[in-house]
């Protein structure tokens, strides 16, 4: 049986030229980047040049990025640094979607009397912008702000938020979990030369390239705090021994990315919008994404339908979706379901599509002709129970 893998949002295929890079790093560039001898040298070389590619893929000073482990740990970093140096009277905000390793760090200080607020959002995910000019103050220290939903696809008017936030907390830190958007998206909301947030979050498992290694850029006036202590590499803001393998990869798997971007983007929009229309035309059918979110991502919802049945049942014919985030596949009911208003016979039965570069219409339309028919079948079940 082929397969049709359509959760990108999750995880993507990592490219085989990033793979070959991985795979002569582990074979030939072994050494500690940190000794002084001449062949760790040329390891710390190949680390730097890799850093500067990223950085001018995030439009700031390869100084002004650390690789870490993954967007988890640089999401964290960011966080609990601003918070830490935080005065006693102050307050943090974010929006009510955001991925799990950002709510729950938010979730946790709200536990210990810090003073969270949550940008609402409609019921495509987009930020209530009114609220955030009323709620946003000289005393704000911190304003996270995803670029794109990972559950819903929904991109964010971070140009928006940028002005706010300038006018009415210049001194506040700007940070955005950037790790839908990055390499996928050229929207002008989202553009990090006009916008420049102070601090940015990247996945390299997004983007085609190993999982376990990511990066957080930030401005020098951020003052970043470190998360890890030790031997003080990264100009001791993230001490550890570097991941060679995995940060050269990451750095052939941008340079890829970024040269395929635009094409990729155009034949996204174009499936993900042919997909949303033959989605509509089911009967009980909600799509929960905006006609303009990310390109390749669709969140769509089947009244009285059990998406976990449903997601069993197009994996038994070799066709992989998932029901929202992978972060949070412990967690019975998601909150950003909540969040846009969902009702609970929409929201149990809600799937999620993502699509990469090798997404074809065949594809689309096999999984097209499978969820209809797990569809009826499963309401041909519900009807007579």
């Amino acid at each position: 049986m082929s397969e049709i893998y359509l959760d990108n949002a999750a995880t993507t295929k990592v490219y085989p030229e990033v793979i070959q890079t991985i795979t002569e790093a582990l074979n030939e560039d072994y050494y500690n980047p940190s000794s002084f001898y001449r062949s760790a040298s040329g390891v710390r070389a190949k680390i730097n040049h890799a850093k500067e590619t990223v950085a001018k893929a995030l439009n700031v000073d390869p100084k002004e990025l650390i690789f870490t482990s993954g967007a988890t740990e640089s999401n964290n970093t960011i966080i609990n640094s601003t918070v830490k140096r935080g005065r006693k009277d102050f307050n943090i905000i974010t929006s009510s979607v955001e991925h799990p390793s950002v709510m729950n760090v938010f979730k946790e200080y709200e536990n210990q009397g810090v003073d969270v607020r949550y940008i609402p959002v409609d019921e495509k995910g987009n930020l209530d912008l009114e609220w955030l000019k009323e709620n946003l103050d000289d005393k704000t220290i911190l304003l996270s702000v995803m670029a794109v939903n990972n559950e819903l696809g929904t991109i964010m008017d971070l140009a928006s938020v940028k002005k706010i936030k300038d006018k009415q907390a210049p001194k506040c830190i700007f940070h955005v979990d950037y790790v839908q958007a990055f390499l996928k998206s050229t929207d002008p909301r989202i553009n990090l030369k006009k916008i420049k947030p102070d601090a940015v979050s990247v996945s390299a498992h997004k983007i085609h390239g190993p999982k376990g290694v990511g990066a957080l850029a930030f401005r020098k006036e951020t003052k970043l705090k470190p998360l890890l202590l030790g031997g003080g590499q990264e100009e001791g803001l993230r001490s550890g021994t570097e991941n060679t393998a995995s940060i050269l990869g990451f750095s052939k798997a941008v340079e890829i990315m970024g040269e395929k971007q635009a094409d990729v983007e155009k034949k996204l929009r174009e499936l993900t919008d042919y997909l949303a229309e033959q989605i509509s035309r089911i009967e009980g059918s909600k799509i929960n994404s905006p006609e303009d979110g990310l390109p390749g991502l669709l969140n769509a919802s089947f009244k009285d339908v059990k998406s976990e049945v449903l997601l069993h049942m197009l994996d038994q014919k070799g066709i992989l979706i998932s029901a929202g985030s992978a972060c949070s596949t412990h967690v019975k009911d998601s909150y950003v379901h909540g969040a846009i208003g969902l009702r609970p016979e929409y929201s149990h039965g809600t799937i999620r599509i993502s699509m990469d570069e090798t997404t074809t219409k065949e594809d689309i339309d096999t999984l097209l002709d499978n969820l209809k028919q797990a569809i009826k079948n499963l309401r041909k079940l519900t009807t007579r129970n």
